[in-house]
């Protein structure tokens, strides 16, 4: 693109952004449908390896989720195609290697178990990030007067915090049915993952308002 005028993929954007909208919340009341609480439990749920219909569910959950991982690069390139490389950040690129790296080892050796439920608040996240993006990308003229914008990043890191202390329990409990590893694995991740996102809201909100 460095030749190139930037292109106009508005119509492209919208499109984009209301399929991830539905995908997401079909995944949020999907996941949610598992009965953690009830059926499952709220921590350290084993992954059911059975032909059970329930447990093919719940690969197939997991499986599903990994596609968005990957349907979600194209909010790089997107980037690129209208030559907005400031949003191509540390942070931007981090994250969606970093989920897409966590989702391949669900999906290969965890397809289901503990893991759906902090699924489920990710993409419950997804369906409020990407209900702003619809809004400010096809109503332009309201982009400045969304007073939810910075209250996006906080939904964010609460939910690495919420990932964190779901995971807790394959970090420090012994007899945790879930895999130790995968568990440990999203621990050190969204620990990561909250660190970047706090750097960032302290240098985009903290910082240029004391400025």
């Amino acid at each position: 693109m460095k030749n190139r005028p930037a292109y106009n993929i508005d119509r492209i954007i919208a499109v984009y952004n209301i399929a991830q909208i539905l995908i997401c919340s079909y995944l949020v009341i999907k996941g949610l449908s598992f009965g953690w609480g009830r059926k499952r439990r709220v921590f350290c749920e084993p992954v059911d390896t059975s032909n059970e219909p329930e447990a093919i569910e719940m690969a197939t959950w997991i499986w599903t989720m990994y596609m968005t991982k990957v349907f979600d690069l194209l909010d790089t390139v997107f980037f690129v195609l209208r030559k907005k490389n400031n949003q191509v950040s540390f942070l931007h690129v981090f994250h969606h290697v970093m989920m897409l790296d966590l989702l391949y080892t669900m999906a290969r050796w965890n397809p289901g178990g503990h893991c759906v439920l902090d699924g489920s608040i990710n993409c419950f996240v997804h369906v409020v990030m990407y209900s702003y993006y619809f809004i400010t990308n096809a109503f332009p003229e309201y982009k400045k007067n969304i007073w939810w914008k910075k209250y996006i990043t906080q939904i964010q890191m609460v939910q690495f915090i919420l990932i964190n202390l779901h995971n807790l329990p394959t970090v420090i409990q012994e007899d945790c049915a879930f895999s130790a590893f995968a568990g440990r694995k999203m621990y050190i991740e969204s620990i990561l993952m909250l660190i970047l996102f706090f750097k960032f809201y302290v240098n985009t909100y903290w910082k240029k308002k004391e400025n």
